[in-house]
């Protein structure tokens, strides 16, 4: 089954990622995941944040639903934000905000 390239993909921020950041272009570093928990060290790179369209993540929506839960403070370093894949062959290249 063809994956949509509009899907979205839960992640980490390495902002706090704000309203203002939405439509934006990412890269994503690798940091310590634990197996424990299955949950990946990967994470949005805010130093690339930008509008070019050779970043291969843009912030499609952050994470704020259930109110109170690690991850969902917008205001907060690490904050949980949806993304899509900027850079794949059934999607059209974007330029950001």
């Amino acid at each position: 089954m063809p994956v949509s390239p509009n899907r979205s993909t839960p992640s980490a921020s390495g902002g706090p990622a704000v309203l203002a950041d939405l439509g934006a272009n990412f890269n994503w570093q690798m940091g310590t995941g634990t197996a424990l928990s299955g949950i990946s060290g990967a994470y949005l790179d805010y130093a690339s944040l930008g509008t070019t369209n050779t970043l291969p993540l843009t912030l499609f929506a952050l994470v704020q639903d259930p109110p109170g839960v690690n991850g969902t403070d917008i205001t907060t370093a690490g904050n949980q934000v949806e993304v899509v894949l900027n850079q794949q062959a059934l999607k059209v290249g974007t330029t950001g905000v």
